[in-house]
Order: structure tokens, then C-alpha cells, then sequence
């Protein structure tokens, strides 16, 4: 056996196994990268529908709105139902549709009901308003419904599903 005399400098010695290579790098940033797409392809292909109670709530806000005006104004505003395009409008304000598959029921007294099937909602002066029972319901059964108080014509979120 032939020993090798000892240098004086002590140099590190280089093997392949001290770190990573670039190209190591460069392949787990790669892989790395894809599953990331995949993950966001994954979660924008969700179902991004709202739901009934994001709807109610949109109703909700144009029927506070409604009812503000005509007080604040000191006369009657009305918000109009359209049963069969499943629409509610109000003057100067973005309509709100439902969704496709969402199902509208309104409970409202007979006079306010049109013979083209349009429900108009009046909100008095005084606070007050004609009151109505709205429910939307979607094809999974998860519903939302609003009371509109006839005295105080405060819309109410009674029930819908919890988030």
C-alpha cells in the first residue's frame, strides 16, 4: 500500500454528491410548477354559481335601497318582480336575475300581482311597504327567503343555508 504524503494546504475535496446540480434544480422547479396549474385548472373549474342566499342577498340590498328612496324622498318607490324571467328591477339600479336553475316563489297579496305575471312591491313614504314572502331555491334544495314586513317594510333574511 502507497500512502500519499499530506500537502500543507488542506483543500476541500469536490465529490458529485456535495449539493445540487442546476439542471436537479431546474427539473423540481418544472414538476413543482406543473402540479401548481394543475391545482388552479382544478379550482377554477369549480361550480362558481352563486347560491340562493348570495342571490337574497343581492335582493336584499336593492330592496333596503328601495325602501331608503321612498322615505327619504317622501314618496312611493316600487320594485318589480318579473315571475317568469325570474327578475327583480328597481328604478335606476342593475337588475338582478337569477340563475338557470334557480326556482322562484312569491307570496303577495293578489292586487299586486299583474296579468303578465309581474309582482310590484311598493315602499311607502312612512317606511311602510305592500309585504311579500320571497323564496329562491336552487336545484340542490338549498334555499334563501326574504320577509318583506308590510308595516316597517324592513326586508328580512328569515332562513338559507349557512356559510
Amino acid at each position: 500500500m502507497v500512502r500519499q504524503p499530506k500537502s500543507s494546504r488542506s483543500e476541500p475535496r469536490v465529490t458529485g454528491s456535495d449539493g445540487f446540480t442546476l439542471i436537479e434544480v431546474l427539473v423540481t422547479l418544472t414538476i413543482l410548477a406543473m402540479v401548481l396549474s394543475g391545482f388552479a385548472m382544478n379550482m377554477a373549474r369549480r361550480d362558481n354559481v352563486p347560491t340562493p342566499l348570495d342571490k337574497a342577498k343581492e335582493v336584499q340590498a336593492m330592496l333596503y335601497f328601495a325602501r331608503s328612496e321612498a322615505i327619504s324622498s317622501g314618496t312611493r318607490k316600487t320594485v318589480t318582480i318579473d315571475i317568469d324571467a325570474k327578475q327583480f328591477s328597481y328604478e335606476g339600479r342593475k337588475p338582478v336575475a337569477l340563475e338557470a336553475g334557480h326556482r322562484l316563489n312569491v307570496i303577495a297579496g293578489q292586487e299586486l300581482i299583474s296579468a303578465d305575471r309581474k309582482v310590484s312591491l311598493e315602499f311607502l313614504a312612512d317606511g311602510g311597504s305592500s309585504g311579500a314572502d320571497i323564496e329562491i331555491k336552487d336545484q340542490r334544495e338549498r334555499n334563501a327567503k326574504i320577509r318583506i314586513n308590510w308595516l316597517t317594510g324592513l326586508p328580512t333574511l328569515v332562513s338559507g343555508e349557512v356559510q
